[in-house]
Parts: C-alpha cells; structure tokens; sequence
C-alpha cells in the first residue's frame, strides 16, 4: 500500500506541476522505478536516481527487521541506463 500511495502522491505533484520533485522510497528493482519513469514521462519531467548508501550502520525508522533490510540489500543492483 505505501508503494502505491507513494506513486499517487508523486502523481498528484506532477499534475500540480510542481517544479521539482523528491521522492524518497526504497527501490532495490528496476521494476519498482517503472511506474516513476513513467510518469516522468507522462508529464514531461526530467528523472534523477540519487542511491545513498548506508555507511554507518544506523538503524532504520520503519520498524523493518534486520532480515528483511539483508533480503533487500542481497536483489539490489545498479542498472546504468
């Protein structure tokens, strides 16, 4: 549900025409930032994917297990477009 909400939120800015958007989630598949460039596209908007890496260990805020961030982490890649 949140991944959804997240993409309505981001549609609802572009129809507003927001000058810049920021979007932060977590993607670790292409697939998942699909429905972003889509939109980008859409609307005429202009994608940068800025990755940030966690270097110091710091615990996450969502309540998301440690298993869970290690699944997460094990199917991320970088794909250069």
């Amino acid at each position: 549900m949140a991944y959804k909400q997240c993409e309505e939120n981001t549609r609802q800015c572009m129809i507003n025409d927001l000058d810049k958007i920021f979007i932060d989630n977590v993607f670790s598949l292409e697939w998942e930032l699909e429905p972003y460039f889509k939109l980008a596209s859409e609307f005429h908007y202009t994608v940068f994917v800025v990755t940030v890496e966690n270097r110091h260990k710091g615990k996450n805020i969502h309540e998301i297990s440690d298993e869970q961030i290690q699944k997460m982490a094990q199917k991320y890649k970088v794909v250069l477009m």
